[in-house]
């Protein structure tokens, strides 16, 4: 599961550090989230999926945020490698892992 995050927070790092409409005072306050406190639970789910438990802590402005670097990471993709992405669903059932406790007040619900 930690390779997951690992791949996760490597290919948001980078789709953030590439992404030309961002100014570096944006790109800073993401990566202040970009880590594995601020990823949701993931685990192998049938086949090609993978099923996500949200934290329920998280605003929706850091779920949004994430929505948008992940969109632009798969946009830069080959045709080939989308279509070898794992279906993420997500479950009814939240993450039970604690908010960080010097997460910044914007990035809470």
């Amino acid at each position: 599961m930690m390779k997951l995050f690992l791949q996760k927070k490597k290919e948001r790092e980078s789709a953030l550090m590439k992404n030309k409409k961002l100014t570096d005072e944006q790109r800073q306050k993401w990566l202040s989230v970009i880590n594995n406190d601020f990823m949701s639970s993931e685990e192998s789910g049938e086949e090609d999926s993978i099923i996500i438990r949200p934290l329920p802590w998280r605003s929706k402005y850091v779920d949004s945020m994430f929505r948008k670097i992940d969109e632009y990471a798969k946009s830069k993709k080959s045709s080939q490698a989308r279509r070898q992405l794992k279906v993420r669903r997500f479950s009814k059932d939240l993450s039970q892992r604690l908010a960080p406790i010097e997460a910044p007040e914007w990035s809470l619900q």
